[in-house]
């Protein structure tokens, strides 16, 4: 089963007055009705995103776990901060290189690997739309009209291996939205979260996914709130954290 999106079209997407070349595939027009080609406004949940992560100062920087196109690390990184997005599909990882130098982001660093509890190799679903795709193929398929996918292995690693290898980088607000799998992300990050301060964590907070994956929305609060986060708002379903 091979029917998802392919083919790429050109957004231009704004927050007031400052403007995003955003290449993706056309399911943004089929699924989301917006238009290619035609400026238009950023969406309100990314507006909103961008606004929670000017909570850091700009000598920290930003860490977007699961990429896709760039909806989010394009506009931090043109807000002056040093973004590093890991995103492991072949096909976002086209997109995210595409975007990266349409915006001339500089300070955006892509890591092609699925963050996760240990490092390894692991199959992954990608669906129709290749924003919702999962470890699980029921969550990937769940949102969509078509049910067709395709698979893919992907390198998994540890955030806590990761960040041991680059300790120079000032962490201070970490974006998660990996389609019900933001367990083994917490699990695989769990050092750093213990040791680390001043720190945001904006998480997907998806009852429905959570619980397809195999976990629960309460094993998520005690793997953020264990290690001294305090829980502090919902916006748009999703959750944020803090470390002081």
């Amino acid at each position: 089963m091979n029917n998802i999106s392919k083919q790429i079209k050109k957004y231009f997407l704004k927050v007031e007055s400052t403007k995003y070349i955003i290449n993706n595939y056309d399911y943004f027009t089929s699924q989301y009705n917006i238009p290619s080609n035609t400026e238009i406004n950023l969406p309100e949940d990314y507006i909103t995103l961008l606004n929670l992560a000017k909570k850091v100062s700009k000598d920290k920087a930003i860490i977007d776990v699961g990429g896709n196109c760039g909806l989010f690390c394009i506009p931090v990184e043109k807000d002056g901060y040093k973004v590093f997005t890991f995103e492991p599909i072949n096909m976002n990882i086209e997109l995210l290189e595409l975007n990266k130098i349409e915006n001339n982001c500089n300070n955006l660093t892509i890591i092609q690997k699925a963050l996760s509890n240990n490092n390894s190799k692991k199959k992954i679903f990608i669906p129709y739309c290749s924003d919702n795709t999962s470890f699980n193929l029921s969550v990937a398929i769940s949102n969509m009209k078509i049910k067709d996918y395709v698979e893919e292995v992907v390198s998994c690693q540890t955030f806590d291996s990761w960040i041991s290898k680059n300790k120079k980088i000032n962490v201070g607000f970490i974006k998660i939205d990996v389609q019900g799998f933001e367990k083994e992300v917490l699990e695989g990050m769990q050092k750093f979260l213990k040791e680390c301060n001043d720190v945001y964590i904006f998480i997907e907070w998806d009852e429905k996914h959570t619980t397809q994956a195999g976990s629960s929305l309460g094993e998520l609060e005690t793997l953020i709130t264990s290690n001294g986060f305090t829980a502090l708002e919902q916006i748009y379903g999703d959750k944020l954290f803090y470390k002081n």
